[in-house]
């Protein structure tokens, strides 16, 4: 399934946006729609977040445990659902076509340890800390990530093992993000954060649903569209969109390299991209790491490079990339503060 000028420490980042959906601009979309019960009583389930992960789209069961989502566009996606005192579901879902679908799906309850639960006045000083690091290579440093806050960080558990280096955070319930500099609210299904500080790598799994703030003014609208599109500009999905429109070229140049040093330019055939049948849906495969050089005004501006990690992937046309992958330089440095939503469509 996610974003900015974030770490001087994380130059390599391994990511997984669970559910990074392919849209393929389809307008009539496809239909979703289900029964949530109890596994172990089979009662029905109300007010379960149901959502497909990465996007502005989901919906809640109603109190007979029922549920609807409609105009889905053609893509590949992870329906999550999430209810709390249960654990979290996720179904995978190929939607290549319209087509309505229909899952009768049940939530096992959590158990939790027996423990005895000890209430503090206080955060401890080393948790803050550990909070510290985890907002700054989750959220960001960049520009967007000062308007970008963590509502509810009480709910994290962090743990920073000195010996390595490395902080891991996790939490059973839903992180909530507001991200005033974008305008939207994000609530992520954190599945692992793993951030080694002594061999510059970070790891993340999630799970986010964006919601669209409500705007106070025109001008607020204004700021937000500027936002999101200085977001876009320079970043994986914005080459991608141009790739798949064959224009990448001369914002962007390709090049492998050859020794420590020395760059040897390719052209984009290097993806060998192949369009999904009856789908607009594109397979792109290429070995190790690609490097990229993003240009304004003739100049190199962003350098970073990619790497499939099964050695392909699935892109569409609005910029989306379906498949785990490690980013390296400037895209690594990518973070929650300027995270777009799937579904985000760009100026052209």
């Amino acid at each position: 399934m996610s974003d900015h000028n974030l770490i001087h420490i994380s130059k390599v980042i391994y990511l997984i946006l669970c559910s990074l959906s392919l849209f393929a601009g389809n307008e009539q979309g496809s239909t979703i729609s289900g029964l949530i019960i109890d596994s172990e009583s089979g009662s029905a389930l109300s007010d379960v977040n149901v959502f497909l992960a990465n996007t502005t789209i989901g919906a809640a069961s109603d109190q007979q445990g029922e549920f609807i989502i409609t105009h889905v566009p053609q893509g590949i996606y992870d329906l999550i659902i999430d209810c709390v005192g249960y654990q979290t579901k996720s179904i995978q879902i190929s939607n290549l076509q319209p087509q309505s679908l229909r899952f009768t799906i049940e939530l096992k309850p959590r158990v939790y340890n027996a423990e005895k639960i000890q209430v503090v006045g206080e955060k401890p000083e080393q948790w803050l800390k550990n909070l510290d690091l985890f907002r700054h290579e989750f959220i960001g440093r960049g520009y967007h990530a000062n308007g970008c806050v963590i509502l509810n960080p009480e709910v994290l558990n962090l743990s920073m093992d000195t010996e390595t280096g490395t902080l891991t955070a996790f939490t059973d319930s839903l992180l909530k993000i507001r991200n005033d500099a974008l305008g939207y609210r994000i609530d992520i299904k954190l599945v692992q954060f793993e951030c080694n500080f002594k061999n510059n790598f970070c790891r993340y799994e999630i799970y986010p649903r964006f919601y669209e703030i409500d705007p106070s003014s025109e001008d607020q609208i204004s700021r937000w569209q500027d936002n999101r599109q200085q977001s876009f500009i320079g970043s994986l999905k914005h080459f991608l969109f141009l790739f798949v429109k064959g224009q990448y070229f001369p914002l962007y140049k390709l090049y492998i390299n050859i020794g420590n040093t020395e760059k040897f330019r390719v052209s984009g055939d290097i993806f060998h991209p192949e369009i999904l049948p009856n789908s607009s849906l594109i397979r792109i495969s290429f070995p190790d790491f690609l490097g990229f050089d993003y240009y304004t005004f003739g100049v190199a501006q962003k350098s970073s490079r990619l790497r499939l990690d099964q050695g392909y992937a699935y892109i569409d046309t609005l910029g989306n990339i379906y498949g785990p992958i490690t980013k390296r330089g400037a895209w690594s440095e990518e973070r929650i503060a300027d995270l777009l939503p799937y579904n985000y469509k760009p100026e052209e």
